[in-house]
């Protein structure tokens, strides 16, 4: 259960990862004070 366990929370780290960065290619492109208070 431990390796499934890893490769899940490596999966979420790295799906996180992506996520945060085309957030913030988004909040850069339409860079204003109401969008970055997500």
């Amino acid at each position: 259960m431990e390796r499934n366990t890893r490769k899940e929370r490596n999966l979420l780290l790295a799906i996180f990862a992506t996520n945060a960065r085309s957030m913030e290619s988004i909040l850069l492109k339409g860079a204003s004070p109401k969008t970055r208070r997500i």
